[in-house]
């Protein structure tokens, strides 16, 4: 008896599977306007999310070690004032 499964792409981890329609998504982008490949638009992406890249990187460190209380949204919007006068 062959009791292997066969891979199918919907039956992948929920991570997995937001990856891959990310990848698709960009796939279409970029054969529907090769312009959304240019550098300029990478880098673009890539300063607007590095943000909130950072800011889920630390709730997931608060939220590890044991810390529940999470205040980013007055941290947010505080960050502006502490720019201003540094």
């Amino acid at each position: 008896m062959n009791n292997k499964k066969k891979f199918s792409i919907l039956n992948l981890p929920t991570e997995y599977m937001m990856l891959v329609v990310l990848v698709v998504i960009c796939i279409a982008l970029c054969i529907a306007r090769p312009a959304f490949y240019s550098s300029f638009n990478v880098s673009t992406l890539i300063r607007t999310i590095s943000w909130t890249t950072i800011v889920a990187f630390g709730q997931t460190l608060v939220l590890l070690t044991g810390g529940a209380y999470l205040v980013v949204l007055l941290i947010l919007q505080l960050t502006p004032f502490v720019r201003l006068f540094s």
